[in-house]
């Protein structure tokens, strides 16, 4: 805690410190503030777009600054000098990690190969597949929206419980010609839920109603209502790869993130010891 505190003040030091204008900074506008050798000028500020009262937001920036600076001299002043050589090693610190931090993000986006292969991404998946595991039940559906005095309409449901191939095609051909909606969503896995928000009537205990039924079926006065289900996954059924894709190419980019930097700290170990510019005393 005390530490943290430390680090709070040791950056707003940081900030005072970084404020203080050369001589030719001076001549870029003109200040709103002068407080010894420290210029505040209108663009250090950045102001909210929320503000309503911009010029009380300034004018109470520019008064806070002015103390924090009048404070500043008193702190240079009367804090021991234990106190400010340790502010002064911490801030040293402080500006090191941020160069280190800095540069790593540098080398990272020169040398960072964001593309990810589909191979990859398989070799991947199967060696983590345990950590994959379903919130939701998922499925692949076919969903059937068609008026109730479509011609022969009754025939759509012997097409769906067909396996044939010609009984595919029909129901395809008349599909397109007679249904308000027809949607297989392209043979992908998806939410049950999200296919079922069609169908007018309410599917209870999904997960034990699927062991042992594929066909549903429903009406209402205009329309029949059919969702055939090809296939089915339940709560913690292992997740297929489509649905942790993003979420497996980003582990193998941070992965990659890592090595580059392990394998840059390596190679600068190895150059500087060759070159005798490490020491290390017992």
């Amino acid at each position: 805690m005390i530490y943290k505190s430390i680090l709070s003040i040791i950056f707003a030091l940081f900030v005072i410190v970084s404020c203080k204008t050369n001589e030719s900074d001076r001549h870029k506008s003109k200040p709103l503030a002068m407080v010894n050798d420290y210029y505040l000028y209108k663009e250090n500020i950045y102001i909210p777009e929320n503000i309503i009262d911009t010029n009380g937001f300034v004018k109470s920036f520019v008064d806070n600054w002015v103390q924090d600076k009048l404070i500043y001299k008193e702190a240079k002043k009367n804090l021991p000098n234990t106190t400010k050589n340790e502010f002064s090693n911490l801030i040293e610190e402080y500006k090191n990690q941020l160069y280190v931090n800095a540069y790593k993000e540098l080398y990272i986006k020169q040398k960072l190969d964001t593309v990810v292969s589909n191979s990859e991404i398989e070799k991947y998946y199967n060696i983590n597949i345990g950590r994959y595991k379903l919130s939701d039940i998922i499925i692949k559906a076919i969903y059937i929206k068609i008026p109730r005095n479509a011609p022969k309409v009754y025939k759509v449901r012997n097409w769906l419980k067909s396996n044939k191939t010609i009984d595919t095609e029909k129901l395809n051909t008349y599909c397109a010609q007679y249904s308000d909606k027809f949607d297989d969503f392209q043979g992908a896995w998806i939410l049950f839920d999200d296919v079922f928000k069609f169908f007018p009537r309410k599917v209870s205990k999904p997960s034990s109603v699927l062991k042992y039924k594929s066909l549903f079926e429903t009406r209402d006065s205009t329309y029949i209502y059919y969702i055939d289900v090809d296939e089915y996954k339940l709560k913690n059924d292992t997740t297929p790869v489509v649905f942790v894709k993003n979420e497996i190419i980003d582990d193998i980019i941070k992965q990659r993130k890592k090595d580059l930097i392990k394998t840059m700290k390596l190679n600068l170990y190895e150059d500087a010891k060759n070159k005798n510019e490490i020491v290390y005393y017992n």
